[in-house]
């Protein structure tokens, strides 16, 4: 089970910061479009060969590829699918934690 939390945390892309100049304590930067990167969609695609059976990695392989379809159309803009990315991200994470808790049996209750 941590072997698919770890997959899930792979595929992952997080990407938030703040700004300085506008008064929050913290600099937030550009949001990065990891969809400019060909090498990450092949790394995507090969762990999701590996690993045909996880439809929650799957989930997330297929909503990057969408998402990056979408942006480099001009469909949606890059922090909407940030966004939704990383919503859909920590959902599988915390259905990955759940399904862990409910296969491990607890002693002495």
């Amino acid at each position: 089970m941590f072997l698919r939390i770890l997959l899930l945390t792979i595929v992952s892309l997080s990407v938030h910061a703040g700004k300085l100049d506008d008064g929050k304590p913290y600099k937030e930067a550009e949001p990065v479009n990891f969809c400019l990167n060909p090498q990450d969609a092949i790394d995507n695609e090969t762990l999701a060969s590996k690993h045909p059976e996880d439809q929650q990695l799957i989930k997330l392989v297929a909503l990057r590829a969408g998402l990056c379809e979408l942006i480099s159309k001009g469909i949606v803009k890059l922090e909407f699918a940030i966004d939704l990315f990383n919503f859909e991200h920590k959902q599988n994470i915390m259905k990955r934690i759940q399904e862990e808790r409910e296969s491990t049996p607890t002693i002495g209750v």
